[in-house]
């Protein structure tokens, strides 16, 4: 789990979603979450207001071969919502 915030950075993943611990430990280190070998990594941060930030970050994750899936409406995944299919 990539996170942010120092506040956040080390705690496990489920006692940051409000449930029990499930053994996934949170980290600010990119390297460490872009070097892993998930099948997936899942992009949840507030993109609207970091925006550029937010598409670097996702950039960052393709590039590395890692799949992603975010939450996020962009605009970049489906320009002009396919109308004219």
């Amino acid at each position: 789990m990539w996170v942010h915030s120092d506040s956040k950075n080390g705690k496990d993943a489920g006692v940051l979603a409000g449930s029990t611990r499930i053994g996934v430990r949170a980290t600010q280190d990119a390297v460490e979450i872009l070097g892993g070998d998930a099948d997936c990594i899942v992009y949840a941060a507030p993109a609207p207001q970091r925006m550029k930030e937010a598409i670097g970050e996702m950039c960052r994750i393709l590039a590395a071969g890692q799949n992603n899936r975010d939450d996020l409406d962009l605009g970049t995944c489906v320009p002009a919502r396919l109308d004219a299919a």
